[in-house]
């Protein structure tokens, strides 16, 4: 999370919204068995979404 704090507001945004289209594609790649990684791979980056997002609505972040 210490590398988050160190970004403006855009560049967190921007993240956000590359990991978001990353695991849009990731959940296009399941299949019915052997994808458990893949679904680890969700989560993680779920997680690391939602740091953004709290990062974003709790604390000051400058603009630019």
């Amino acid at each position: 999370m210490h590398e988050v704090q160190r970004m403006n507001k855009k560049e967190l945004m921007n993240h956000m919204f590359a990991l978001v289209s990353e695991v849009q594609h990731l959940y296009t790649m399941l299949e019915p068995h052997d994808t458990g990684h893949i679904h680890t791979t969700i989560a993680m980056l779920n997680r690391r979404i939602d740091d953004i997002k709290d990062c974003l609505s709790h604390t000051k972040i400058k603009d630019e």
